[in-house]
């Protein structure tokens, strides 16, 4: 039997009910047909496709979630400030059981900044988001409580021990982010936190207390001085010699000293 090819102006409903039909046959040309013709569809016909894609295989709900994202709108409902509350807060408290080093798309800041929630590219992204919606009320209250959290992690014994290091940047932001975490989830609701959180914020916890303590501290090394072998010992005592005979200045100044007897230099230890 040869092939057909599903003519361009089938109904939409025929193609929907084609694909929704696993054993028509003819589901992949439905695919192709509706996904062209979709933008230009009625508000019920397009959320019922949305809902076959979405129920699919892989691909399929990859298409719908891309249509979702970039063009659904479900005819302007509200969002009212508890729901966007919730949505802030649950997201912050996601991250903040994040281990540092796989948080993605954190702004870094010179030495003195302390860590904001409007580094997190996520989080300044739906800040703007409730600005779009005109949840300005709700928007003020974050900064305000973004602020206190703040000043809470830069009066606190880790950062002001972190501004004493001596570390590159990158490590610097790295410590400045885990810090930053410890004091957003301390500063988190009851409501949104969890009691399966205690072990990974404990040991955020205590590797953030580390490096509140002068023993981390990457602190410039002095190098060791090597004690004196028994020759160069007896070099410096003839070197020293040799000064007082050529100079009556340099004696005096070394008889002066108390360093006139040799056999100190060789007898005892010297303080290094």
């Amino acid at each position: 039997m040869p092939y057909k090819q599903i003519p361009k102006n089938r109904p939409i409903a025929t193609l929907v009910k084609w694909y929704a039909d696993k054993k028509s046959g003819k589901v992949s040309d439905a695919r192709k047909e509706i996904q062209k013709r979709f933008d230009y569809l009625d508000w019920k016909d397009q959320k019922r496709i949305l809902l076959l894609f979405l129920q699919a295989g892989k691909s399929d709900r990859i298409w719908a979630y891309s249509k979702i994202y970039r063009q659904w709108d479900n005819t302007h409902r509200e969002v009212t400030e508890e729901e966007a509350k919730d949505i802030l807060f649950n997201s912050l408290h996601t991250i903040c059981l994040i281990e540092p080093d796989y948080l993605y798309n954190v702004h870094q800041k010179g030495r003195d900044g302390a860590f904001s929630v409007e580094d997190i590219d996520s989080m300044s992204g739906l800040m703007w988001i409730f600005h779009l919606l005109g949840l300005e009320h709700l928007r003020e209250s974050i900064w305000q409580w973004n602020q206190d959290v703040m000043f809470a992690m830069y009066q606190s014994d880790e950062f002001k021990a972190l501004k004493n290091e001596v570390i590159d940047d990158e490590e610097y932001n790295k410590k400045r982010l885990a810090i930053g975490l410890k004091y957003l989830y301390l500063a988190l609701d009851k409501k949104y936190r969890c009691e399966t959180d205690k072990t990974i914020i404990d040991q955020l916890f205590a590797k953030v207390k580390r490096w509140s303590t002068k023993e981390v501290w990457h602190k410039p090394q002095e190098p060791i001085p090597s004690p004196m072998t028994e020759e160069q010992r007896r070099e410096s005592v003839a070197l020293l010699e040799q000064m007082k005979a050529e100079n009556p200045a340099i004696a005096n100044l070394i008889n002066t000293m108390g360093l006139e007897e040799p056999n100190v230099l060789l007898s005892e230890e010297l303080p290094f």
